[in-house]
């Protein structure tokens, strides 16, 4: 299996990385019982908040997706907006993303989590999958899986 190398995103980076959180919306979110625009300004100013935070993901020398990796809160790293683009599904980057998370996440003695869409049945699978638990979430449009990596798997 080839290994991922992880990079800090660039400042030219942040248009993408919000095209493709519209595109995640558009992909799992009920479209009429959101204010599109509402999110996208949302995104967009979280995206430029974070941007330090967010990582771009490679795969034999190709751009493969991005990620945001960050604290929540004292006790919680969060991992959220994971998002591998489609033509490098299947080839175990996203397990590569979590294990590095996991590790970042032992390393501070911290719970890391990852919040993902309720429609995105393939991400609750590979999460349950990876050991990861769902925990409660105050967003009924949002599953938060988390994993006590303060603990020794």
């Amino acid at each position: 299996m080839a290994t991922i190398e992880i990079r800090n995103v660039t400042q030219n980076e942040k248009e993408e990385i919000l095209k493709l959180a519209r595109n995640l919306v558009e992909e799992y979110e009920d479209k009429n019982s959101l204010n599109y625009n509402q999110m996208v300004e949302k995104m967009r100013a979280g995206i430029n908040q974070r941007i330090v935070d967010f990582k771009s993901i490679w795969f034999d020398r190709q751009l493969a997706g991005y990620f945001h990796i960050g604290k929540k809160d004292e006790q919680i790293i969060e991992v959220y907006f994971l998002y591998v683009y489609e033509n490098f599904r299947k080839k175990h980057i996203g397990s590569q993303v979590l294990e590095h998370a996991v590790i970042q996440a032992s390393n501070r003695n911290k719970i890391l989590q990852i919040q993902v869409s309720e429609n995105n049945a393939y991400a609750i699978k590979f999460l349950t999958e990876f050991g990861f638990k769902k925990t409660n979430s105050n967003d009924s449009n949002v599953v938060v899986f988390e994993v006590d990596a303060r603990k020794k798997f």
